[in-house]
C-alpha cells in the first residue's frame, strides 16, 4: 500500500468516526457525555474527529492535487441545498 492509498483509507476511517459521534450527538445532545468518560462532551468529541478528518484531507490534498479550499463555490452551493431541503421538511 502506498502513501496515497493509506491516506484514502484514513479519510474513510475518520469520516466514519465523524458520522458515529454526529449520530450520538443527535440522539443524546452535543453537551452530553458517555458515563465512562465524563471529561469530554459529544461536542468535544465531534470537534476532535472533525479536526482529525481535516488533517488527513490536508495531507492527501498535495499528494494528489485535490485543490480543496474552504469556502469555495461548491461548498456554498451545498449550504444552499441543505437549507432548501431543511426548510421543506419543517
Amino acid at each position: 500500500m502506498n502513501f496515497k492509498e493509506h491516506l484514502l483509507g484514513k479519510i474513510a476511517e475518520e469520516a466514519c468516526e465523524v458520522g458515529q459521534i454526529a449520530i450520538k450527538a443527535q440522539q443524546f445532545g452535543l453537551d452530553s457525555w458517555h458515563p465512562d468518560d465524563v471529561t469530554k462532551t459529544n461536542r468535544d468529541l465531534l470537534v476532535g474527529e472533525l479536526n482529525d478528518l481535516l488533517a488527513v484531507v490536508m495531507m492527501l490534498d498535495p499528494s494528489i492535487a485535490l485543490e480543496i479550499e474552504i469556502g469555495n463555490a461548491a461548498q456554498a452551493a451545498k449550504v444552499i441545498k441543505v437549507q432548501h431541503y431543511r426548510a421543506r421538511t419543517c
